[in-house]
């Protein structure tokens, strides 16, 4: 039986590993991730083009609270590491 994963944030760095690990696994992944401009773009689209050299690695480039509910229903497991960093002490110490 083929196992699905949908994993948010996969161009990330803990959404790029938990994809890789699950495909090392046998299982298909959908890859969510928005794209945005919080870190290098061209990293996150280099680590996309990685996954997808695996035939059960599907890109889904948009955000995750606009995104159809179509792709949650093809999956099964959702693995969730797209969240932004809290805020360093650089940051906080930036904002009075």
């Amino acid at each position: 039986m083929s196992r699905t994963a949908l994993v948010t944030g996969s161009a990330g760095f803990i959404g790029y590993f938990t994809s890789q690990a699950l495909l090392a696994q046998g299982w298909n992944v959908i890859g969510l991730d928005a794209m945005t401009d919080y870190y290098d773009v061209e990293l996150k689209k280099r680590r996309h083009e990685m996954l997808s050299e695996s035939k059960n690695f599907t890109v889904v480039t948009e955000r995750l609270e606009t995104q159809s509910g179509s792709t949650r229903k093809k999956s099964l497991w959702t693995f969730n590491p797209a969240t932004f960093p809290a805020p360093g002490p650089k940051r906080a110490c930036s904002s009075p």
